[in-house]
């Protein structure tokens, strides 16, 4: 291969990857409407104790409501997967008992129902747990990055393919 095709591949290949990196991994979240309210809902993989920075189960819109949870559950179905056991949703907590060491929480089984478990300890217990988080798009268009990144890498290439026919 020539110094010029190796380096048109080159000039391609860092373009590619530039705009690959450009986009925003996101955690897998869905939005739902409760009560008139739209909520984004998303999961975390851990222990009732274990709860991540800014993550308050006794905080989330169901929390204290049985049947709340249930609705919530029903709501957002599958759209977050099985992994709990490989056939439940991630855990809708709705109580806390026993002095704080249990949980209870429902979940949408993929069986097609929900259900809840009780009596969780609040240790030892992995799972993953759902919460609201900041209303946010899962995918929004950048700010024009991408386009001005593909019309540089357009250019870049336009102006190797002219030196290299110009070479030849």
């Amino acid at each position: 291969m020539t110094t010029s095709t190796n380096r048109l591949r080159s000039i391609l290949s860092l373009l590619f990857a530039m705009f690959a990196l450009s986009s925003v991994a996101r955690a897998v979240t869905t939005t739902v409407n409760y009560g008139g309210t739209d909520y984004d809902i998303t999961y975390y993989l851990g222990t009732f104790n274990n709860q991540p920075s800014g993550v308050n189960l006794s905080a989330q819109p169901w929390f204290g409501n049985q049947t709340t949870a249930y609705n919530f559950a029903q709501l957002v179905a599958g759209s977050l997967g099985f992994e709990n056991f490989g056939s439940q949703s991630p855990y809708f907590v709705y109580s806390v008992g026993n002095g704080g060491t249990t949980w209870a929480g429902a979940y949408y089984d993929n069986g097609g129902y929900v259900t809840a478990h009780t009596s969780v300890p609040t240790e030892g217990w992995l799972g993953r747990f759902a919460y609201v988080t900041q209303s946010a798009p899962v995918a929004t268009p950048d700010s024009g990055t991408s386009l001005v990144l593909a019309l540089i890498g357009f250019g870049a290439v336009a102006i190797a393919r002219r030196r290299i026919t110009s070479r030849a």
